[in-house]
């Protein structure tokens, strides 16, 4: 039974080993493993409803026998349609975890390399994550409701990838990679990022150029 149940669920067993043998990656959206699982579902909910359908028009004729058959059989599909549920949502939710973390990890913008892999559904997903999280960080600076209106895009807001991980120093020291120009800091210091100097910043306000290749960590000093 167990292993009869096995292959009519392998489609969905498929999923979720292509995202075991690739755990660090997005790799393609497998549309054709989805569609099947789908089909699989569908055929096999059918399946039982006809077996259900036949049993009860033949109660008069049929016996116990053949009549535990049938409910062995509708159970198997039904185990079987569960667990290819269950693989299913398992693939759509882990992908979307793996393009969340990525979207934090790259600053926002995912690479072409794996937003090429994801499908339409999931850049749809991404592009409404992208404009909630916005509009939530631009709430912060709002002084009151009253002015709301007074306010230019919704406040001053806060940029939340420079609190991806909760602060363990408030300075670091960093080097500049790259000349990049002035650079003012949260606390109203300007600073001039010439390639090769070093600077002792909040931390806030490093972390996502380090994430950008403009800067790197020297060492960490608290304050």
């Amino acid at each position: 039974m167990a292993e009869k149940r096995q292959q009519i669920a392998s489609a969905g067993f498929e999923l979720v080993q292509s995202l075991h043998d690739n755990p660090d990656v997005l790799p393609p959206y497998n549309k054709e493993l989805i569609d099947k699982c789908a089909k699989q579902i569908v055929d096999l909910y059918n399946d039982n409803i006809r077996s259900l359908i036949d049993l009860k028009a033949k109660a008069d004729d049929s016996n116990k026998e053949n009549e535990s058959q049938v409910f062995q059989l509708v159970r198997i599909r039904q185990v079987a349609i569960d667990q290819i549920k269950r693989c299913s949502c398992a693939y759509i939710n882990e992908r979307m975890k793996r393009i969340k973390n990525m979207r934090w990890k790259c600053g926002g913008q995912i690479p072409e390399k794996f937003r090429n892999n994801m499908s339409e559904h999931e850049q749809k997903w991404l592009k409404n994550y992208n404009e909630l999280t916005f509009e939530f960080q631009n709430e912060f600076g709002k002084e009151d409701e009253e002015n709301e209106e007074e306010e230019i895009n919704g406040g001053n807001g806060v940029n939340l990838f420079n609190y991806v991980d909760p602060p363990d120093k408030l300075m670091v020291k960093v080097r500049a990679l790259k000349d990049s120009g002035q650079f003012e800091t949260s606390d109203g210091i300007t600073v001039v990022l010439a390639k090769g100097a070093v600077h002792l910043l909040p931390r806030q306000d490093c972390e996502n150029l380090v994430r950008k290749g403009i800067l790197e960590y020297v060492n960490q000093i608290t304050d």
